[in-house]
């Protein structure tokens, strides 16, 4: 068994005192808020302090850092990030928002008829302008052959209907007459 002699306690008494250094708060507060933190980080006071003086000469804050604070800052970091993330998909959904836009007045421009203004006797009435080129640029045309011409979808019952109500105006003014092989274009 050893024995634990006045000896030994000297040697170490006297290297706690070559290390030992005494720090004065300006307030007693500021003790208990030392202490205070240090018990938050889970570490002695004497360990806190060394903590927080070699995080000062690694160039770390003038300040202790807490746990929290630290997942505080994280938490910043992600935020940003998705925020820019978004600020990015904003932006491309407003590029493609515009480009539907843009491909819906096309579609839209594209679908309206052209009108063109045929004398009758009422006054006059708007026509499918495409519809009186096509029947004057040939003698007889059929009706699929219309169709084709003016580039009709036949599922589309719109455009079908508002042919006919076109084909009725001028066969009802003598401008369009109905033969054997289709229609044919009297009018000037």
């Amino acid at each position: 068994m050893v024995k634990f002699g006045r000896k030994l306690g000297l040697v170490k008494t006297k290297t706690i005192k070559k290390r030992k250094l005494e720090v004065y708060f300006s307030t007693e507060d500021d003790k208990k808020e030392l202490i205070s933190d240090a018990e938050k980080n889970k570490m002695s006071s004497s360990k806190y302090i060394l903590s927080c003086i070699q995080e000062r000469r690694t160039g770390g804050a003038t300040t202790p850092i807490t746990t929290e604070f630290t997942e505080a800052i994280n938490e910043i970091t992600k935020l940003k990030a998705q925020i820019e993330t978004l600020v990015k998909e904003k932006e491309q959904l407003l590029i493609l928002v515009g480009r539907h836009a843009i491909e819906i007045e096309l579609l839209k421009t594209r679908d309206a008829p052209v009108i063109h203004e045929v004398p009758i006797k009422e006054g006059i009435q708007k026509i499918n302008k495409q519809l009186i080129e096509v029947l004057r640029a040939r003698k007889v045309i059929t009706g699929i052959e219309l169709i084709e011409a003016l580039k009709i979808d036949p599922r589309k019952k719109d455009s079908g209907q508002k042919l006919w109500k076109d084909f009725e105006v001028l066969i009802g003014q003598g401008l369009v007459e109905q033969t054997e092989n289709g229609w044919r274009w009297l009018g000037r």
